[in-house]
């Protein structure tokens, strides 16, 4: 037996020496220190380094980097390229002042993706640098996780921040940036904008905190027309902030268990816009302070401490006028017999009949269920959204313009309620020439009643108690490509038929 063992190692020494060497080799991949710089004429510096390119264009990481002391890690010098991580980690000392995971200073067209990036002062690094795209990547224990000076037309998407005190941060003239579909993790500030950022887009991310003192999701400091959209906003001391901001849109956002205030709405603030938001079991729903000329609609108000408290702000409004009408208030009690602008006409229309009043707050058309924003698509970069007012259930939104200029959702009503809906329907999306056609369970009702707007349709209509399936179908739905496309077309081959005329 132990013959047959000597035997036995004898014949594994060889395997387990080469083993044993290449995760020597391992090890030193994985510990290879330094800067890294990827030269303007395209090559790699130093030699040796864990970085590749077969072309100049793409380049991709093939080990760990460890950056000791205040040296950066990874320093693009070349434009229209990409740089895949592929899972590789560029790791800083943690030294709090000007080190840089990724710096792509100056750039344009550059790709970051599948990186991760770990213990520098800024973890991703842009100053004018304009048209990149950072995505899939995961950048955490950063004093800033990604940070902006005086960049433009960058995409950052699809990303993890984890862990950093700022996660991102856009400064200094940064405009016309997109922030989406991001998963943001922090215990301080998940987005900041400030100093002239303007024209930035934050959407369809998941910001959450854990409930430190004076944390804060979104920032908007001295920044004007961003837009703040689809996000969900939970666990801080206050959702998202506003000071010194102008003529912002706050659209559709989901903003709940925030122990101060679901938004703060603050000093010099003026013409901002929040609509369609859910404010949900925060402390304060929004806080006014010092604010003013701003427009508060659409937004359903939950199981908040205080729906909204004003502290020396005027003149800011609840509604938009009918037919689009204000708020929902789950302390509203109402009733819904009536419709107009005057409330006086017979027939219910989703609005209620009296006013909200409470305090300062004064909404003239209150809605009479919560207020369920649907996601209908994106066409030639504009956004488009379906909104339901609904007693119901709301679920299974489907909308698609090659099938036909129809939207379709289930309603499930409450048990011993009639059920009713109240749709608006951009006049851009879909429109009907000469009535509607809405089907509940394939049968066609004609009880409904229509409200026209200035840029929209709404449409009321009630349905026996039950899951329901509701198609709205008009005429017309949004073309394939926008009516500019096909004019240019003609005219650039009526000038070219009239050149060759004249040859």
């Amino acid at each position: 037996m132990l013959k047959r063992c000597i035997i036995l190692s004898l014949l594994l020494f060889p395997l387990v020496i080469m083993i044993l060497g290449l995760e020597f080799k391992t090890s030193i991949a994985e510990a290879w220190s330094g800067t890294i710089y990827i030269r303007s004429d395209g090559s790699i510096e130093p030699s040796g380094a864990p970085v590749t390119t077969a072309d100049k264009i793409t380049y991709f990481l093939t080990g760990n980097i460890s950056v000791n002391g205040f040296n950066h890690g990874l320093i693009v010098e070349r434009n229209n390229i990409v740089i895949d991580g592929r899972g590789f980690t560029i790791q800083g000392s943690s030294a709090p002042f000007d080190t840089r995971g990724v710096d792509i200073s100056g750039r344009e067209n550059v790709t970051v993706k599948n990186l991760k990036v770990k213990g520098f002062a800024f973890g991703i690094y842009l100053s004018n640098s304009s048209f990149n795209n950072v995505a899939g990547n995961e950048v955490e224990e950063n004093q800033v996780g990604l940070i902006g000076y005086r960049s433009a037309y960058n995409n950052i998407f699809n990303n993890v921040f984890r862990g950093n005190f700022y996660e991102i941060k856009l400064t200094d003239y940064s405009g016309n940036n997109l922030i989406s579909q991001n998963i943001i993790k922090t215990s301080t500030c998940g987005i900041i904008l400030d100093s002239s950022s303007n024209n930035n887009i934050i959407s369809w991310n998941r910001i959450e905190g854990n409930l430190t003192m004076l944390s804060t999701g979104i920032v908007i400091t001295s920044c004007s027309d961003n837009k703040v959209t689809g996000n969900s906003i939970s666990l801080f001391a206050t959702g998202i902030e506003l000071s010194y901001a102008v003529s912002n849109t706050i659209f559709g956002n989901n903003i709940t268990l925030n122990s101060f205030a679901g938004i703060d709405i603050y000093e010099g603030s003026i013409l901002n816009i929040f609509e369609a938001n859910i404010i949900e079991e925060n402390s304060f729903g929004i806080r006014i302070y010092q604010a003013r000329d701003n427009t508060i609609c659409g937004n359903c108000f939950l199981k908040n401490g205080a729906d909204v408290i004003i502290e020396d702000g005027d003149q800011n409004y609840f509604d938009k006028g009918y037919p689009v009408g204000g708020n929902y208030w789950e302390n509203y009690r109402g009733v819904d017999l009536y419709s107009g602008s005057y409330q006086n006409v017979t027939g219910a229309d989703g609005i209620g009949d009296t006013p909200h009043i409470d305090g300062q707050i004064v909404d003239r058309y209150p809605l009479m269920a919560p207020v369920k924003l649907f996601y209908a698509g994106t066409w030639y970069g504009i956004e488009y959204n379906a909104i339901v007012v609904s007693n119901s259930t709301i679920s299974d939104f489907h909308f698609n313009p090659e099938e036909g200029p129809f939207i379709s959702f289930k309603a499930t009503s409450p048990e011993g309620a009639v059920g009713f809906c109240r749709v608006m329907i951009l006049s851009r999306l879909i429109w009907a020439d000469d009535g509607w056609k809405i089907r509940v369970d394939d049968v066609e009702i004609d009880n409904y009643r229509e409200f026209p707007g200035d840029e929209a349709v709404y449409l009321y209509f009630t349905f026996a108690q039950g899951m329901r399936t509701i198609v709205i179908e008009g005429a017309g739905v949004i073309p394939e490509y926008p009516i500019i496309i096909p004019l240019l077309a003609l005219i650039i081959i009526i000038t070219f038929g009239k050149i060759l005329g004249r040859k």
